[in-house]
């Protein structure tokens, strides 16, 4: 980890203060994303987790964003699959 004074950064104020609000601020280069700054509560939350912890948080990232996207269908009225189908597909 790096400590490093907003006033030692030229040109990074106003996104460190966006980051410090909440939003997410990416930095890129050659158009593709290669860091971010992030809000100090969720970095001190991470930045402790051993690797394999941290690969588990980013894994029950990804299912809740799946069930948020499959919540959204079905309040849509896409069709659900019955349990029994789902069983079957899988071989239970």
């Amino acid at each position: 980890m790096i400590e490093q004074p907003i006033e030692d950064v030229p040109g990074v104020s106003r996104a460190a203060h966006k980051a410090a609000a909440g939003t997410v601020v990416y930095l890129t280069e050659g158009g593709k994303r290669f860091a971010a700054i992030v809000p100090a509560a969720l970095a001190e939350r991470i930045a402790g987790l051993p690797a394999d912890a941290l690969a588990d948080l980013l894994e029950d990232f990804d299912d809740a964003a799946y069930a948020r996207a499959a919540r959204v269908r079905a309040e849509a009225g896409e069709p659900l699959i019955p349990w029994a189908d789902v069983r079957a597909r899988a071989g239970l």
